[in-house]
């Protein structure tokens, strides 16, 4: 199912964005939805590159066409014909212990999500999750993005440790700060402060979302810190 969510959400971010380019997103800082397509071609454009060459190190996103959305629109093409033509087990680059190409097949499509909701919610249009790919996402922030993101930035570090309770089905979390790499265990157990939701709510407030529908229970001081560890 993850190659038909990735396709559907793109085609999905590329139909809200006609004639919708100057529309500020937000969940997104100050940018537009020019500058979410922009940021989505580019990190299109450089995936696709390294599944293309069987990359053995990093590589830099090509230049895209002046237009957002004939950007976005050619490097998605780009992106979901080379994931077609590759096995997920082939050996490649990525910036993390993951060095396969599943990694980036699972990597774009829970990117993709995240933004099809942030311009969905940019429109206040109905967003619809699937809850086992809500708490992937939740699974891979937390084994793969948020820690190598820390090594870059150890000011970002969080100060206390973060409880999720997933309200709408089974999923917990405690992930507690440490000198080196977070610690993740998935149990019922109280952190210095804990957020209470439903998967797809908990799924963007790790990602730095501010989400209505998930509870702050504990210290604002340790939850403000993890929301602000978002990349």
């Amino acid at each position: 199912m993850t190659v038909p969510r990735l396709r559907s959400d793109i085609s999905r971010i590329a139909d809200m964005a006609v004639g919708r380019l100057d529309r500020p997103v937000p969940d997104c800082g100050t940018w537009t939805v020019a500058d979410l397509l922009a940021h989505l071609a580019g990190v299109y454009s450089m995936v696709a590159e390294v599944l293309r060459t069987r990359a053995t190190g990093p590589v830099r996103p090509s230049a895209t066409e002046t237009d957002p959305l004939e950007a976005f629109n050619a490097r998605s093409d780009e992106l979901l014909g080379e994931i077609a033509g590759i096995d997920p087990a082939e050996p490649v680059w990525t910036w993390t212990a993951d060095r396969t190409a599943g990694f980036y097949v699972r990597r774009m499509t829970n990117e993709t999500l995240v933004h099809r909701c942030d311009i969905e919610r940019a429109f206040d249009a109905p967003t619809v999750v699937d809850r086992d790919q809500a708490v992937d996402v939740i699974d891979e922030y937390f084994d793969l993005m948020l820690p190598g993101f820390l090594t870059r930035k150890p000011e970002r570090r969080p100060s206390g440790s973060l409880h999720l309770h997933c309200t709408d089905g089974p999923g917990e979390w405690l992930i507690t700060p440490g000198d080196g790499e977070l610690e993740v265990v998935r149990v019922h157990a109280k952190g210095d402060c804990a957020w209470r939701g439903p998967a797809d709510g908990l799924m963007l407030a790790v990602w730095g979302r501010r989400v209505g529908s998930v509870e702050v229970v504990g210290s604002i001081e340790v939850s403000d810190s993890w929301r602000r560890a978002a990349p």
